[in-house]
């Protein structure tokens, strides 16, 4: 992850045998992420549950984007969280990451 500015972020994905460039778990098909915009900080983001209510779930089929949550969102917090996803078979989707939380500057 790695901030861009203007309320933008450059994810990457890898999955552990593969290291020298962003990849796509073998058998996967996209990658899914939920995500939030919130005022406050969440006290624990250990606690913060991405299938909660308020969250957007989306897929990707690259193991790189960029993140737009708009420059109107500047020192709101994103939320967000990601998985493998088996687009044939939903059930093989793996568990969700920790939720990251980054300020949007």
């Amino acid at each position: 992850m790695q901030r861009l500015g203007s309320g933008e972020f450059d994810f990457q994905f890898r999955y552990s045998k593969d290291t020298k460039r962003p990849s796509i778990l073998p058998g996967a098909d996209e990658v899914e992420y939920s995500y939030k915009v919130v005022k406050d900080q969440p006290a624990d983001p250990a606690t913060v549950d991405p299938d909660g209510e308020g969250f957007r779930l989306r897929s990707i089929t690259k193991p790189r984007f960029v993140f737009k949550s708009g420059s109107g969102n500047k020192g709101r917090f994103l939320l967000i969280a990601f998985r493998w996803s088996f687009s044939k078979n939903a059930e093989l989707a793996g568990p969700w990451s920790e939720v990251q939380v980054m300020v949007i500057a």
